[in-house]
């Protein structure tokens, strides 16, 4: 609750130095919602979409998807074939090729800032010869691993003890 008040007295603060109408109709409305929310009730603003895909934990889904997506783009770049790229995330996500191929044709373009954030940050990830950031295939190989783990964490299908 202490991070509701801190948001609800920030918002009060910076208030006065929106100028966008539409905006300063959406930070009031969320200052509302805040106290709301100390009382139960759940305003439009801060419900959750229900969509039932994957329950509450949606996002750590999604997430980790857009990490399977974007440790292929990693792999091509360090002159894996697509396909066999697909199959080594397929593997540690414990999906089939055929779900990772489909993952990457929907989310490669995405337009959802979270989700492109993280796939774009793999597009930076140098190769070996090149400079700045570096991966290797083996540091790719072990990292997947324990990205394909939290997947299925996200997805509740394995005990959180295991890493």
């Amino acid at each position: 609750m202490k991070g509701r008040v801190h948001l609800r007295l920030f918002l009060i603060e910076q208030q006065d130095n929106v100028k966008d109408v539409e905006t300063a109709k959406a930070v009031s409305s969320a200052i509302t919602a805040l106290e709301n929310l100390d009382f139960g009730q759940v305003d439009p603003i801060f419900a959750p979409t229900k969509s039932g895909w994957h329950g509450s934990k949606q996002l750590d889904v999604k997430r980790w998807m857009a990490h399977a997506i974007g440790s292929i783009i990693a792999l091509k770049r360090l002159k894996f074939k697509v396909l066999d790229a697909e199959k080594l995330v397929a593997e540690a996500y414990g999906v089939g090729w055929d779900t990772v191929h489909q993952w990457r044709k929907e989310w490669e373009k995405t337009d959802i800032p979270t989700l492109k954030e993280i796939i774009d940050g793999y597009r930076k990830v140098a190769p070996p010869v090149a400079g700045g950031p570096k991966a290797t295939p083996d540091h790719m190989l072990d990292t997947l691993k324990e990205k394909g783990q939290r997947y299925k964490m996200a997805l509740g299908k394995t005990d959180k003890k295991t890493k």
